[in-house]
Order: C-alpha cells, then sequence, then structure tokens
C-alpha cells in the first residue's frame, strides 16, 4: 500500500510488523479502510526513523505515526 509517498506492509497483528529501522516508534498494525497495516507509532516522545516525522493523524490529540 502507498498513501502519500508512506509505504506500508499488511498485518493481522502488532507482531506481523517488522521492527523499525531506526528511532523509538514502537510498530503497530492498525486498521485502515478495513484491512490491517503496520504502522510506526510515536505518541509519547517516540522517535522517528531518519527521514520521517511524527504526524498526527487525528484531530490534534494524536494518534501518532512515523511518516
Amino acid at each position: 500500500m502507498t498513501v502519500d509517498g508512506f509505504c506500508s506492509l499488511p498485518c493481522v497483528v502488532d507482531e506481523n510488523c517488522p521492527p523499525s529501522p531506526g528511532g523509538t516508534a514502537e510498530p503497530a498494525c492498525i486498521d485502515i479502510g478495513g484491512e490491517g497495516w503496520c504502522v510506526l507509532g510515536c505518541g509519547g516522545g517516540d522517535t522517528c526513523p531518519g527521514g520521517m516525522v511524527c504526524t498526527d493523524v487525528g484531530d490534534g490529540n494524536g494518534p501518532y505515526y512515523c511518516f
């Protein structure tokens, strides 16, 4: 899947997602359009891998994911 330059892998549970290639962001499997996709969660001060930024994808209060 690619959305605005964001690439991801399909998943069913968090453990299906590969480890972060850098930073302290934790891999997570979230529902997007009825399907599970791997993301890097960066809420709570976790850092994203180089070249990615922690982005609020909600209403100003999160959730926060690396893009």
